[in-house]
C-alpha cells in the first residue's frame, strides 16, 4: 500500500484543534475535514480522527500556492466528485490530490460576485450546491455549470443559522452542519431550521477534546498519549505504524461507505516518536 507521508515532527506553528476556530470544513470521499490556516485534520466517516496533529494543505493538494496561507471554502462537487478550494476571489479544482490545468480562475465563473465565499456545501436534499457569503446565499446547479434564477436571497431564510459562516457541509447522517467560531449548528434533512438543541461544541464532538484541554507546543510536551480516548485497533495501523483512531463524543453517522484512493492514507510518524520520547532508557 502507498503511504504519504506529510509531516513526521509535530510543526511548532500548528494551530490548537481544541481552541481554535476554523476556516473551511468539508466532507471529502466521506471523510470530514477541518481545515485551519496552512494545515487541515482529517476524521474518518465513523468519526474516528486520524491524527491529533494536523497535516500541511499544500503538501496533499499539490498544485494551491505555496505560500497559501489559509483557504475560505472547500467542498466535493457532485457528479464528477472533483475537489473545488476557495481563497479571496479564485477558486481551484483538484482530480483527487493534483490541480486541474487552467486554475485558479475567478469566482465569477459560478455567476457569483467578486467578493469571496464564505460557506459553500451540497444539500443532499436537492444536490444543489450553496454558497454563503455575509446574510446572503446562492443556489448553484453543478450538473448543469449555472447558478439558478432567483439568487441570491436572504439568509435568514435558514432559521437559527448564524451569519458571516466559517463553512458547511453535508454529512452521511443526511444532515447539513453549518459551522462558526467553535461552535456548530445542524439542519436535519429538507428541512430549513436548525434542531432545538444546537449550536454544540465543534471541539468535543468532532476534534475529541474535553473542556479544559489543548494540544499547543507548551502543553504537549508534558502529556502523554494516554489522553488518547477511544479504540486502536491493529486494523488501524499501517505499516507497523498507529494511526489513532480516537473517537469523538457525538454519535457517529451512518451511511454507506465510500471508497478512498491510497492517497488518502495518512501515516502519522508522531505518534512513534512521542511514545520513543517517553520511553525510559537509551533510544
Amino acid at each position: 500500500m502507498y503511504v504519504q507521508i506529510l509531516d513526521v515532527w509535530p510543526a511548532r506553528d500548528a494551530p490548537d484543534r481544541c481552541t481554535t476556530h476554523f476556516d473551511a470544513v468539508a466532507q471529502i470521499r466521506g471523510e470530514a475535514f477541518f481545515f485551519k490556516g496552512k494545515y487541515f485534520w482529517r476524521l474518518t466517516r465513523e468519526k474516528h480522527l486520524v491524527s491529533l496533529r494536523p497535516a500541511q494543505i499544500h503538501r496533499f493538494w499539490r498544485g494551491l500556492p505555496a505560500n497559501l496561507d489559509s483557504v475560505d471554502a472547500v467542498y466535493e462537487r457532485p457528479g464528477d466528485h472533483k475537489i473545488v478550494f476557495f481563497k479571496g476571489v479564485k477558486y481551484w479544482v483538484f482530480k483527487d490530490n493534483n490541480v486541474e490545468e487552467g486554475y485558479p480562475r475567478p469566482i465569477s465563473d459560478f455567476g457569483l460576485p467578486m467578493e469571496g465565499v464564505d460557506a459553500v456545501f451540497v444539500w443532499l436534499h436537492n444536490d444543489k450546491t450553496y454558497f454563503f457569503k455575509d446574510n446572503r446565499y446562492w443556489r448553484y446547479d453543478d450538473h448543469l455549470r449555472r447558478m439558478d434564477l432567483g439568487y441570491p436571497k436572504d439568509s435568514a431564510l435558514w432559521k437559527g443559522i448564524p451569519m458571516h459562516l466559517d463553512d458547511a457541509m453535508r454529512w452521511s447522517d443526511s444532515a447539513s452542519y453549518f459551522f462558526k467560531g467553535k461552535e456548530y449548528w445542524r439542519v436535519m434533512g429538507s428541512d430549513m431550521e436548525v434542531e432545538a438543541t444546537y449550536p454544540r461544541s465543534i471541539a468535543k464532538d468532532w476534534l475529541v477534546c474535553t473542556e479544559m484541554q489543548s494540544d499547543s507546543p507548551a502543553t504537549e510536551a508534558n502529556r502523554s498519549d494516554t489522553r488518547l480516548r477511544g479504540p486502536h485497533h491493529a486494523d488501524h495501523a499501517e505499516n507497523g505504524f498507529e494511526v489513532c483512531s480516537c473517537t469523538s463524543d457525538h454519535a457517529s453517522p451512518g451511511g454507506t461507505q465510500l471508497s478512498l484512493s491510497p492517497f488518502w492514507v495518512l501515516a502519522p510518524l508522531w505518534t512513534l516518536w512521542m511514545a520513543l520520547s517517553a520511553a525510559p532508557g537509551p533510544l
